[in-house]
């Protein structure tokens, strides 16, 4: 009989991969050699680069990869920003405009954030998607119809009932999707008035209030990949390459595109990575080239941006009005809606992992778990201690220093963020004396 330690190593290491959590602790108990492999750092890293995508790069000193990934299966999340609407989904205090903890969602395992115009949206581990916030104080029955339950309105009673389940009614604090229980998600987007979530098996749901979760019927032959949420239409790619677009008011309306390839070459070129903002879309290729939307119509039909031409990126995200795209040397390079590049030289050769944006106030993400932001001050959007300064150059949060930061989200005037402490806190002296007291009693002295 074979045991797993007859095994090569380059095998044994990728059993272990295959693990889960509970599975690999067993492991590491049957023996000396097992444990060692368990506790390996190369291991611990790997599975936070693959159930967290926190970068390999990095060496991560402070905390270690073990320590790092128990920390972060129950992150925090942090909001700041305008506190109107529920938005930030805590209580709010006048004189602490930083980032501060909500505590409500601790202990629930939260791997992605997303922020829209009025809300901001939470991901689970085990797949469940929480919101908290509005997701338009904008619609009306006249205007946005298709939003409310207008056929079942006969009585000033009903009309009132329909408000309170529409999309302007203000979630104070975190409630979960209920259209969305029971469906393993996998990923979510939000644009300024609607979200959308993926699930593992590739279905795509799409919301603009939260009692009415649509399944949206894509036309695709091939599983859905991602989704992204422009300020008003949503994307979706699949794993061939193409990506599929409809405004959120008409999900029905559906237009797809793909990379015009040369039939002649060797090497073909196909989306890998969508992002959307204010009637425009971009996407990246397999070859680190990007792609825009020329026409508002069609927000699937892309062309070779011009403004990114001669160099290679392996990421992009975009909101609003401006889109960013980064490699791995550590280039950032950020764009408004219209094509001209900004250049922020704090952001170059440091790590940058993530680049969000909100309406006039902007965040980038480091491979050490560090948050810079810069822009209008958004009423304390950037989380830099002040609610009307204007802060020209990326500048690290301040408040945020003693954290890994590994998500971020901004939106409107409000920002979001996913982080863990980088030293575990030391038990509290009452807290030793409760374990002392219950010690005593324990033994009857």
């Amino acid at each position: 009989m074979v045991t797993l330690l007859l095994l090569p190593q380059e095998v044994l290491e990728g059993i272990v991969d295959y693990l889960s959590i509970a599975e690999l602790t067993n492991l590491g108990l049957a023996c000396r050699e097992l444990h060692t492999l368990v506790e390996n750092e190369t291991l611990w890293k790997q599975r936070c680069y693959t159930d967290f995508n926190i970068s390999p790069t990095q060496t991560f000193r402070l905390l270690g990869w073990k320590t790092l990934y128990k920390a972060l299966i129950n992150p925090s999340i942090f909001t700041w920003g305008d506190p109107s609407q529920g938005r930030l989904g805590r209580e709010v205090d006048l004189y602490n405009t930083g980032p501060r903890m909500v505590e409500s969602m601790n202990g629930k395992g939260v791997v992605q954030i997303a922020c829209g115009g009025w809300s901001m949206t939470a991901l689970t581990k085990q797949g469940e998607v929480w919101t908290w916030g509005t997701m338009n104080p904008e619609a009306t029955l006249h205007t946005n119809a298709d939003d409310f339950d207008v056929d079942s309105i006969t009585t000033p009673a009903d009309f009132y009932r329909a408000l309170q389940t529409g999309p302007g009614f203000i979630h104070e604090e975190p409630v979960q999707v209920e259209g969305l229980r029971g469906k393993k998600v996998k990923a979510i987007a939000s644009g300024r008035a609607h979200s959308l979530a993926l699930t593992d098996n590739g279905q795509v749901y799409q919301w603009r209030t939260l009692n009415k979760v649509r399944h949206i019927n894509l036309p695709c032959v091939s599983k859905i990949v991602q989704i992204a949420a422009g300020w008003s239409h949503s994307l979706a790619l699949a794993k061939d390459g193409r990506v599929y677009s409809w405004h959120s008011t008409t999900p029905s309306v559906i237009f797809e595109g793909e990379v015009a390839n040369d039939p002649t070459k060797q090497e073909q070129e196909q989306y890998v990575m969508i992002g959307g903002g204010e009637a425009f879309t971009i996407a990246l290729t397999n070859l680190g080239r990007i792609y825009k939307s020329t026409s508002e119509e069609n927000l699937s039909r892309l062309c070779l941006f011009d403004g990114a031409s001669g160099r290679k990126f392996t990421h992009i995200s975009s909101a609003f009005r401006r889109f960013a795209a980064f490699n791995e040397d550590g280039k950032v390079a950020i764009w408004d809606g219209s094509g001209n590049e900004e250049v922020y030289p704090e952001l170059q050769d440091c790590g940058v992992n993530q680049v969000t944006f909100g309406d006039w106030h902007f965040g980038a993400l480091t491979n050490d778990g560090k948050l810079y932001t810069w822009g209008q001050a958004s009423g304390g959007a950037l989380g830099q201690g002040s609610m009307h300064r204007e802060v020209k150059c990326p500048t690290q949060v301040p408040s945020l220093a003693g954290y890994y930061i590994f998500s971020i989200s901004f939106a409107g005037w409000h920002s979001a963020a996913l982080a863990v402490p980088l030293k575990q806190k030391e038990p509290s002296t009452s807290t030793i004396a409760k374990s002392f007291w219950k010690w005593i009693q324990q033994f009857g002295i």
